[in-house]
């Protein structure tokens, strides 16, 4: 078997030699992508489109990964045009290693800065590794790198509207000196590590630990862990069950948030990932066990957080708790008090009612079928039946604000609109209604379990 290095499969390799022997051979092993999974590589994909800007007038090399070697021999012939001042996406081979540079920035005639960009609003240590085999492999080629530096957004920035302000939007930090000390001091021997393992006939004999979740949950992580046993925990309830439960006063209020977080903002007064909220279902409980629901979907391109706030301050009953799942909303209705200051008052007088069922769960109460989560994806349906989201069209919070960003792109056709709208609804009331379910469950629980 031979196969070739990346940059993506170098950093695999320092994080664990049984992940980089995986990912070259065995990819039908790898845990499925989950949505939360894809938003952070789309995500990374429109910043990285936008950071060209901030290095004007390049040429970006448009043959695929997938055509690397012709990928290589345009960026040859661009690296040796005078008159192109940056090269986005340019492919480079050495001795077996793969790489695209997200940014080559002409510095003189033959010398350049590498830049590579990053989604996040901080450097962290494996993007120095990132870097520093990305200029092994340029200056290998024979391309003189004058700087290395990493481009990140500056999550201070707050968006005034119209076109981005690229020079406040991100954070460009020499890494220079970092880099090359990494590649002295680790690269020879890292490498030649990953060569030995990629010869082997069989995956190395690796014991399962912290790496496979750092610096990033190891994709073939289901498959290293299949065989651990699981939960063999008794129920557990505890005596202060039923007196927290009966904090949670009438007409109970269960409320539940979806929101996106852009990285590059989208209206003005926000700054990076700032959540923005779009949606809210609430199921409305009383005291003679009545049920009713409203919500909220914003279904337009334009700033949704004041007619969410009009819309739910319109529906919310004006007492009894508020019951959430985490502390998430109290959270988004704080942030919202504070950037919309004619409600103020109002929001945070919904935030001081908030009940946190989630943290009730946690210390007063855990069934094995919890298999050690606590989310509402696992505790709904070990208590609730009928209570699960395999079958849905949106299962998780991830995949509802990649929903939103085609409800509210102009270019999706509106019988498409419709049905993520429906997925929509659905999937945010699930949420809801599994709180009330959860609720009652646990108060006929904690009923029975009392001393008699």
């Amino acid at each position: 078997m031979t196969t070739q290095l990346s940059k993506s499969r170098f950093q695999y390799g320092l994080q664990c030699l049984k992940r980089l022997y995986l990912e070259s051979y065995h990819q039908e092993l790898a845990d499925p992508v989950d949505p939360s999974l894809q938003a952070s590589f789309d995500t990374g994909t429109v910043v990285g489109e936008v950071a060209r800007n901030y290095f004007p007038d390049g040429r970006l090399i448009e043959e695929t990964y997938m055509e690397h070697d012709q990928a290589v021999e345009t960026t040859k012939t661009l690296l040796g045009d005078a008159a192109v001042p940056a090269l986005y996406e340019p492919a480079f081979t050495f001795h077996g290693i793969r790489t695209r540079i997200d940014v080559l920035n002409r510095n003189g005639w033959r010398e350049f800065d590498l830049v590579e960009v990053k989604s996040s609003t901080r450097i962290k240590p494996e993007h120095i590794t990132d870097v520093a085999i990305q200029v092994y492999a340029v200056e290998g080629s024979g391309i003189p790198i004058n700087g290395a530096y990493l481009m990140h957004l500056n999550n201070a920035y707050e968006y005034q509207g119209g076109e981005h302000d690229l020079e406040q939007l991100f954070t460009l930090q020499d890494v220079t000196d970092r880099a090359r000390s990494f590649i002295e001091k680790r690269v020879p021997d890292d490498l030649s590590r990953m060569w030995s393992t990629l010869k082997l006939d069989a995956p190395p004999l690796i014991e399962n630990g912290p790496h496979c979740t750092r610096p990033y949950r190891c994709s073939f992580y289901g498959h290293c862990h299949q065989d651990e046993p699981g939960n063999n925990g008794q129920t557990f309830i505890s005596p202060s069950l039923q007196s927290r439960l009966e904090e949670i006063t009438f007409p109970a209020s269960f409320l539940d948030f979806e929101t996106v977080s852009p990285a590059i903002p989208l209206y003005p007064g926000t700054r990076p990932y700032q959540p923005i909220p779009f949606q809210w279902s609430l199921h409305i409980l009383d005291s003679s066990g009545n049920l009713a629901h409203e919500s909220f979907l914003n279904d337009d391109a334009g700033d949704p957080r004041e007619r969410f706030i009009i819309t739910l301050l319109e529906e919310i009953p004006s007492d009894g708790a508020i019951v959430t799942y985490s502390s998430y909303e109290k959270t988004i209705l704080n942030g919202l008090a504070n950037a919309f200051p004619l409600y103020r008052n109002r929001l945070f007088a919904l935030s001081d009612r908030i009940v946190d069922l989630l943290k009730l769960i946690r210390e007063n109460y855990y069934h094995p079928d919890f298999n050690g989560s606590y989310s509402l994806k696992s505790v709904a349906p070990a208590l609730v039946p009928n209570q699960d989201y395999t079958n849905m069209d949106i299962q998780d919070g991830a995949a509802a604000s990649m929903a939103y960003t085609r409800v509210s792109a102009v270019e999706t056709p509106e019988s498409e609109k419709a049905e993520i709208k429906e997925a929509l609804l659905t999937y945010c009331a699930q949420d809801t209604e599994a709180m009330v379910g959860l609720y009652e469950a646990l108060f006929d629980e904690s009923k029975s379990s009392e001393p008699r």
